[in-house]
């Protein structure tokens, strides 16, 4: 299986050396319609590049009469609501992520046209899911928690199957209200990254009152990950869903801005190529053959008349090859402390 890649999720394109942050809103507005816009309002102050809507019919996502089923109708929208707050998102400029938790979910985010689908990891092995989704060209985020690597890839395959050119981001983490960081276990994603020629992203559920716990991302970029998730509130003390979680507006801009800062470190797929900065290092630094004294036109090359030294002006001869340059004649009179250049001998 050899998935697409680089392609992008609305103008962002995935693989381009910078972050791609997704600020998952969940269910942190507790049902309050205007709490949600005020949401998507502080993700895009915090500079995510997406909020990521979680949408689900309670009666199809789990038992109806149970107590979790009867909590999410208490923070359930209706379908108008949720079609003005993807409107004002879309007004706003920033990209929308929908976590669809069931098929009517799903089927009523293809039909919006948002920029992004989410499959928690309870549907990995969803066909019903599977199926509907690989009849888009909308890219997925694929839940992995807590799943083995045969799981994922049965996954993998049979949406592969359905869809060659399926864009995938199989999203690592594991969500505990909250996650301890010992059992965040980054090294998963070199295991996942091996075994799938696909994109892999991290999704951070550790405690949102230990802001150490974010650093966890920069690890993550040290794995390669350019594809972030966090959960974000208004208020932690409003304890609304997965608050355990979630980053306040200044918290979570403060967040963006490590990852911001991280990429700019580590996104660099140039190898040795010389940057700006290297060049202007070399010059400073590095030691080259330099005439210690006037040598006269004619007069042959040796370490009475040559010193290696720093210039700090130019780029010369390194002195690694010096036994190109002794015994060679001068064809131009050199001036003391002058750089030797090849052209001289």
């Amino acid at each position: 299986m050899k998935f697409i890649k680089n392609f992008k999720i609305g103008n962002f394109k995935i693989n381009n050396n910078k972050a791609f942050i997704i600020a998952e809103m969940a269910c942190a507005h507790g049902g309050s319609f205007i709490k949600a816009k005020k949401i998507i309002d502080a993700a895009i102050k915090a500079n995510a590049n997406a909020v990521q809507f979680e949408i689900f019919d309670p009666d199809t996502c789990c038992i109806p009469g149970t107590d979790e089923n009867k909590e999410l109708h208490s923070v359930n929208f209706t379908i108008n609501q949720w079609d003005k707050l993807l409107a004002h998102a879309k007004k706003k400029k920033i990209i929308r992520s929908i976590f669809a938790y069931d098929l009517k979910s799903l089927k009523y985010a293809i039909k919006k046209k948002v920029e992004l689908i989410k499959f928690n990891s309870s549907d990995l092995l969803n066909i019903d899911m599977l199926n509907e989704v690989s009849k888009t060209n909308l890219p997925l985020t694929l839940g992995t928690g807590s799943s083995n690597l045969n799981e994922i890839g049965l996954a993998l395959k049979y949406l592969y199957k359905k869809n060659k050119k399926i864009k995938i981001i199989l999203m690592h983490g594991v969500q505990n209200f909250p996650t301890s960081p010992k059992n965040e276990r980054i090294n998963k994603i070199d295991d996942i990254k091996k075994k799938f020629n696909c994109n892999v992203g991290y999704a951070n559920h550790t405690s949102g009152e230990n802001f150490s716990s974010s650093f966890i991302d920069l690890a993550a970029i040290g794995k390669g990950i350019s594809i972030f998730e966090k959960h974000i509130t208004l208020r932690r003390s409003d304890k609304e869903f997965d608050y355990f979680s979630s980053l306040e507006p200044k918290e979570f801009k403060e967040y963006t801005k490590n990852i911001r800062f991280a990429e700019q470190v580590l996104f660099n797929d140039d190898g040795f190529k010389y940057t700006k900065s290297d060049k202007q290092y070399r010059i400073f630094q590095k030691k080259t053959i330099v005439a210690s004294k006037e040598i006269k036109k004619g007069e042959k090359f040796s370490r009475k008349n040559l010193i290696f030294i720093r210039n700090m002006e130019k780029e010369g001869i390194p002195p690694i090859f010096f036994h190109k340059v002794v015994n060679q004649k001068a064809k131009k009179k050199i001036k003391k402390y002058e750089t030797l250049k090849l052209t001289y001998l």
